[in-house]
């Protein structure tokens, strides 16, 4: 296993997100507080993308930080960041998932998979992807190809 004498630190979530996330979720609610003052089938028109858009603005406003110390990855997240999940660092393989536009960094060990960023860009991406690699007792984990539809080829 790679020593490191600090732990390493990957932040995986972004201010702007953050900040993108604030917005859309202030903006979802506005929609919906509006939605009263007209007749409720218009007001109805409304709830729907407002509560469907505030999916998206929870995952967005989600801080996500990941840590590497003593041979353990511990993936802090929310705004007290606690940990969210430990996993030691040993016989992993590392996926990167186009989701939605975005990608996602997942860790396979054994039979058991972790989402480790979700609706990341494929730079932040790649720099979790680092982080993991840094870990790894030959400099590198072994990644597995994601199979991709056939019309995203």
């Amino acid at each position: 296993m790679a020593d490191s004498p600090q732990p390493l630190r990957c932040p995986i979530s972004h201010p702007l997100g953050n900040l993108a996330g604030l917005l859309l979720g202030a903006t979802a609610i506005l929609a919906v507080l509006a939605s009263y003052t007209v007749d409720w089938g218009v007001g109805w028109m409304v709830w729907v993308p407002a509560a469907i858009s505030l999916i998206p603005a929870t995952a967005l406003m989600r801080r996500r930080v990941l840590w590497w110390r003593d041979g353990v990855f511990d993936l802090e997240s929310g705004w007290l960041m606690r940990r969210a999940r430990s996993f030691p660092a040993d016989h992993l393989s590392i996926e990167l998932v186009p989701t939605a536009g975005l990608w996602a960094v997942v860790v396979h060990r054994g039979t058991a998979s972790w989402p480790i960023a979700t609706w990341v860009t494929r730079r932040r991406a790649q720099r979790v992807i680092d982080t993991l690699h840094q870990a790894a007792p030959d400099g590198q984990w072994p990644c597995r190809e994601t199979p991709l539809p056939e019309g995203d080829r």
